[in-house]
């Protein structure tokens, strides 16, 4: 192909192909393209004449922005000089040199750095480029002290590119199909994320979607085949589950029946033939002294009469010299996973955590979620009181690897809708008056708790955030449109009124 008929066809690709939004463009005739990493390009094109190059623009980041770049230059062959100058805040130089001078190894990893150039962009094209297109690192010359003098960097880059061989276009334009997004892993906190609902079946779908999407792929030990999604001391709050009348939902993968029998298992002290142990036995009937039988549950019921307030209400399944015996030989498959449970009275009600050492979060929480809550209504009607809130904290909280497709498919199914619920952190009635905005935090019982008030949303919404506002991250954004509306209002004239669309005052 002619160089007409190039650059006619680059025109048609209405190049730059990538960021064009943050690039500037200049003259597609020009081979010249420069880059000026972390440094604003203003600096160049604001005294730089247009047919001197044909594009600007910064290259921040070393891992993610060499791709893009590459297939801008492939997408028009007419480019056949870079220069890079400017500041380098994150190494992104190293890369682009040792790109054209190193080139990549057969998995596309640039030579000597870290970064992985985008496997659908050939090897043979982009050796193609590193040998037709020439780089000048320029930073020695262009140096710092000369970021914010813009007639020296351009006089600099004019002579530069006057002692250039203009060239023709060493090949057509190509373009190349972009990588499909596959993330195995979001980034997350990794260690006590949380899940709340009214529910057992509400708090278990938030569950696996965040284990789903936030675990890191690990093995539950070093000589498994099979690997897991783990949280560590994910926290699970069952707020109103009524165990005598269990919610039950189409994603459960059991039905009322079979709960019914799993009370017994974590409540009474019955043994099922054949099974060493339950959670039952262990909490109803734990050996002590000279064989003795202790029922921990009513122990603790009776403990708690003496004074509700206390705070050492704890039942545990582990007996200890069994776990120490099974360590000294390297054994721990029958150790239980329901370590302990803790009863505490607050405002009236009977509130239980249980800590969970190993918990099958996909197959087993549930069950294990609705045998401690009736373990909770027992100890509540033991005592007199209410139950509150059912936590546990699960300390390996996994789904194995043969249900992470139907963990996947459940949670697309059903988390379409956001759960519409009120936030036990109150709400916030927002004015706008006197040439403020105000913003009034009630009780979620209706008392007026305090007032904030600001001039923009910026202001307010810090205040709010320093305030623990809010314990809902739906909330949270909620508060953030309104306020941003507010602050239109007040600063355009216009009358508003909240969760209503704005007016003329």
């Amino acid at each position: 192909m002619n160089k007409e008929d190039v650059l006619n066809e680059v025109k048609n690709l209405d190049w730059p192909i990538e960021f064009k939004e943050k690039l500037v463009v200049g003259d597609i005739n020009s081979n010249v393209g420069i880059t000026t990493l972390w440094t604003f390009p203003d600096m160049v094109y604001d005294t730089l004449e247009k047919e001197k190059y044909a594009v600007i623009g910064n290259y921040y980041d070393r891992q993610n922005g060499v791709s893009p770049l590459l297939r801008n230059c492939l997408a028009n062959p007419n480019l056949r000089y870079i220069f890079i100058l400017g500041s380098d805040k994150s190494g992104s130089k190293e890369v682009l040199l040792n790109f054209f001078e190193k080139g990549i190894d057969e998995n596309s990893k640039i030579i000597d750095t870290e970064v992985t150039i985008e496997k659908e962009i050939p090897a043979e094209e982009l050796n193609k480029l590193r040998e037709h297109v020439k780089v000048f690192d320029v930073t020695n010359e262009v140096t710092n002290d000369m970021l914010n003098d813009s007639a020296r960097i351009t006089a600099i880059l004019k002579q530069k590119i006057a002692e250039l061989e203009p060239l023709a276009p060493y090949d057509k334009p190509k373009t190349f199909p972009k990588p499909k997004l596959k993330v195995n892993t979001w980034p997350s906190e990794l260690i006590a994320l949380t899940a709340r609902g009214k529910t057992v079946g509400e708090v278990w779908l938030e569950m696996i979607n965040k284990i789903s999407k936030f675990g890191p792929v690990t093995k539950m030990k070093t000589k498994d085949s099979f690997h897991v999604k783990e949280l560590i001391n994910f926290v699970a709050v069952v707020e109103e589950e009524d165990p005598d009348n269990p919610k039950m939902y189409p994603f459960f993968r059991f039905n009322e029946e079979e709960i019914k029998p799993y009370y017994d298992e974590i409540c009474t002290a019955k043994i099922p033939e054949g099974t060493v142990y339950t959670y039952g036995s262990r909490l109803r009937a734990w050996v002590g002294k000279d064989n003795e039988k202790i029922d921990q549950i009513q122990d603790l019921i009776d403990y708690l009469k003496q004074d509700i307030y206390r705070t050492s209400g704890l039942a545990s399944t582990w007996i200890v010299d069994f776990e120490l015996l099974r360590r000294l030989k390297n054994k721990d498959k029958n150790s239980p996973c329901v370590v302990l449970v803790h009863a505490m009275y607050q405002e009236g009600k009977l509130h239980l955590t249980a800590f969970i050492r190993s918990n099958d979060m996909f197959r087993g929480w549930p069950l294990n979620a609705f045998g401690l809550r009736k373990l909770q209504q027992i100890i509540a009607q033991g005592l007199g009181v209410e139950m509150g809130k059912l936590v546990t904290i699960s300390g390996s909280a996994h789904i194995y690897e043969d249900c992470w497709e139907d963990a996947k498919k459940i949670s697309e199914k059903y988390l379409k809708q956001t759960r519409c619920q009120y936030d036990q952190r109150g709400y916030y009635i927002i004015e706008v008056k006197d040439g403020e905005i105000f913003v009034d935090h009630h009780s979620p019982d209706s008392k007026r708790l305090g007032q904030f008030h600001g001039k923009t949303a910026l202001e307010l919404t810090d205040t709010l955030a320093l305030h623990h506002a809010a314990s809902d991250p739906y909330h949270y954004m909620y508060l953030g449109r309104e306020l941003q509306k507010a602050e239109f209002a007040l600063k355009n004239g216009l009358n508003y009124v909240q969760d209503r669309e704005l007016k003329n005052a």
